[in-house]
C-alpha cells in the first residue's frame, strides 16, 4: 500500500507521472490510477486517497471530463523572461548571410 504522510500532496515516484503529487494524478487521470491497480498486484491507495479516486471515478462515470490543476509553467506567465533565451537571427537576416550579403 501506497502511505501519504504528507497527504495527496506527496510526490509520484515512479511512472508517467513521476514528480506529479498525487492530487494531480488522481483529478487529471484517474484511469492511471485504474491502471495501477489492474496491473501491479503491489499498488493499493490509503483510505482517503482511495475515497478521493473512488468519488473522480463516479464523477467521471457521470461525465464530468477530467479537471486539469496544471500548475502554471513560468514560460506561460506574462513578463517571462528566460534568462538562457538567445535572440536567434531571424529567416531574411539568415539568407542575405547565405548569400553573401
Amino acid at each position: 500500500m501506497i502511505k501519504f504522510p504528507n497527504g495527496l500532496k506527496d510526490t509520484v515516484s515512479f511512472g508517467k507521472y513521476r514528480s506529479k503529487n498525487w492530487e494531480w494524478v488522481i483529478m487529471n487521470d484517474p484511469d492511471y490510477v485504474n491502471w495501477l491497480f489492474d496491473n501491479n498486484s503491489h499498488f493499493d491507495l490509503d483510505h482517503e486517497a482511495k475515497e478521493v479516486w473512488r468519488n473522480r471515478m463516479l464523477a467521471k462515470e457521470a461525465g464530468q471530463p477530467d479537471q486539469p490543476t496544471e500548475e502554471p509553467r513560468l514560460a506561460d506567465m506574462p513578463d517571462f523572461q528566460d534568462p538562457d533565451y538567445e535572440d536567434l537571427p531571424d529567416e531574411s537576416e539568415e539568407e542575405g548571410n547565405k548569400n553573401g550579403k
